[in-house]
């Protein structure tokens, strides 16, 4: 789960150097401008560091506060034509878009990965599904920066109102839990079987509105629309629901 180093909480660890809780109590939205990875930006201020292929910027709202927007960048690379087997795209963790490469080559570096081999530039797998890695000189079989990078959530952008509001991330339960695609509200909200575990530690606890969970209850929240999530309080303080 990318969201809680995206907003700046404490890892809390326990057992074994095992992350077992964050604490996020520092998180605060500012009465002016908008917050960004612990830097409030001003109306009209370009963000730094979000995901490259957007461009955002503060933009001040009225009476609903400053809020940050984010357009895509668009570029036009003319009648899509097939390349020759021999070009390939070649990507940059830092830029939106890949550059074809085609022959000749010179001193290109090859990162092996998993028995496998790729050529500088090109996208592979690390274990860790939450990053994105690509090839590039110098790679020793670590899978850390400059050669890979957690994915951008960009949580604070789309859902720093939830966060506050003590709202729940949901994710797909068929994919990697790295980024929410979603939040789901207290308001209008069903909670339902709740299973509560009887937890003696101390550990952070779960927050949904002005409810308290500790840590491994289990509970179903269902939206107006009758749609059920199955929630559990697995790492606080952010219960997480899978859909």
């Amino acid at each position: 789960m990318l969201i809680y180093d995206e907003i700046g909480c404490t890892p809390i660890k326990g057992f074994r150097n095992c992350i077992t809780s964050y604490k996020c109590s520092n998180y605060r939205l500012p009465k002016q401008g908008c917050l960004f990875e612990k830097h409030v930006y001003k109306d009209g201020e370009p963000i730094k560091g979000t995901n490259p292929c957007n461009t955002c910027s503060c933009y001040d709202k009225g009476i609903n506060g400053s809020k940050i927007e984010c357009f895509p960048l668009i570029i036009d690379r003319g009648p899509s034509i097939p390349f020759p087997n021999d070009c390939y795209d070649r990507y940059d963790l830092n830029k939106c878009f890949s550059k074809i490469m085609c022959p000749p080559y010179k001193n290109l570096a090859v990162c092996v990965v998993n028995y496998k081999g790729y050529i500088e530039g090109e996208k592979f797998q690390a274990p860790d599904p939450c990053l994105d890695c690509v090839c590039q000189k110098g790679y020793n079989e670590k899978f850390v920066e400059p050669f890979c990078r957690k994915k951008r959530c960009d949580v604070e952008i789309k859902y720093s109102n939830q966060i506050v509001d003590n709202c729940a991330p949901i994710y797909n339960k068929n994919e990697p839990q790295c980024c929410p695609y979603d939040f789901i509200c207290p308001q209008n909200t069903k909670i339902e079987h709740v299973f509560n575990y009887n937890s003696t530690s101390n550990v952070e606890k779960c927050k949904f509105g002005s409810q308290t969970y500790n840590q491994y209850d289990s509970l179903d929240l269902v939206n107006p629309y009758n749609v059920t999530f199955k929630c559990r309080c697995s790492i606080p303080p952010l219960l997480t629901c899978l859909r």
